[in-house]
């Protein structure tokens, strides 16, 4: 809350979050801060997605290439 930038009203007030104590405050009312559940299993899952895509991308790339080389091999031998 602390990165929020206050903002200035038309007739002079600034409005901003204040914090008192442990608790924060906007415009006099409690600011009640409720966070999502984190799912470890789901980030494991997401992470394993991500790392499947990136290394299929890595073999795919080096399949072309061990390609590449074997057909420029073919015309130095004069194959």
């Amino acid at each position: 809350m602390s990165d929020v930038q206050p903002v200035l009203t038309q007739d002079g007030t600034i409005l901003a979050p204040v914090k008192i104590l442990d608790k924060w405050y906007f415009n006099g009312n409690e600011i009640l801060l409720t966070f999502p559940e984190c799912s470890y299993s789901e980030q494991i899952y997401s992470g394993l997605v991500f790392g499947a895509y990136f290394i299929s991308l890595f073999a795919l790339m080096f399949c072309f290439k061990a390609v590449y080389k074997f057909i420029q091999g073919l015309n130095v031998n004069g194959g």
